[in-house]
């Protein structure tokens, strides 16, 4: 059987992939995102959908199996998706702080079936999470990479979902889970072997 496809060029999804040795292989989706919603639930599957079927179409094979995921973060029924500079990833945090907040990752499994039609199955996984309280210098010591022990090309809350990444050095603000941690780096990985299995992919 061929590799299923990650419609997503993020490395954190691309490892959680590996961790379980799934074969796959990344064809990240170009397609434009279109929210119809304000509920994260909906939305994440909403994106997750559109990316999967986009790259299906593009591909146009029959049976390739396409993973499409999206992830944002609910604090105070506001969606947090990733921020644009600075300024904002410091609001976010600033949100985050010192309360619970919700991960949602939205997952879209999608293929092209025989007669031409688009097979997609799509589901989402919550995860609570709460945070220390944190001062201004905290916050702002955090967004400007000082608690990174080593410095990649980015900061660690650079392209992620509410400016900040808990498998990093915010994990030192992060007093607690409720449900899948890997859904909050990115992928509900547990929850997606499963649905592999009844889709006999795996």
């Amino acid at each position: 059987m061929k590799p299923i496809i990650l419609a997503s060029a993020s490395p954190r999804r691309k490892e959680l992939l590996r961790q379980i040795n799934i074969a796959f292989e990344v064809i990240p989706s170009k397609g434009e995102e279109i929210i119809s919603s304000s509920i994260p639930k909906e939305v994440v599957q909403q994106l997750a959908m559109q990316k999967a079927e986009d790259v299906v179409k593009s591909l146009n094979e029959e049976k390739r199996l396409v993973l499409g995921a999206d992830t944002v973060v609910a604090c105070e029924n506001q969606i947090l998706g990733k921020p644009s500079d600075k300024k904002q990833a410091i609001q976010m945090i600033g949100c985050l702080q010192g309360k619970a907040h919700q991960v949602y990752t939205g997952v879209c499994l999608s293929r092209l079936e025989e007669d031409g039609r688009i097979f997609s199955k799509t589901f989402y996984e919550k995860t609570e999470v709460w945070v220390a309280p944190m001062t201004e210098k905290e916050i702002l010591d955090y967004i400007e990479g000082r608690y990174e022990a080593q410095r990649g090309e980015k900061l660690e809350w650079e392209d992620k979902a509410g400016a900040y990444g808990i498998q990093g050095c915010f994990a030192a603000f992060i007093t607690g889970i409720q449900g899948d941690y890997n859904n909050v780096v990115g992928l509900p990985i547990a929850r997606i072997y499963q649905e592999l299995k009844l889709l006999n992919i795996i």
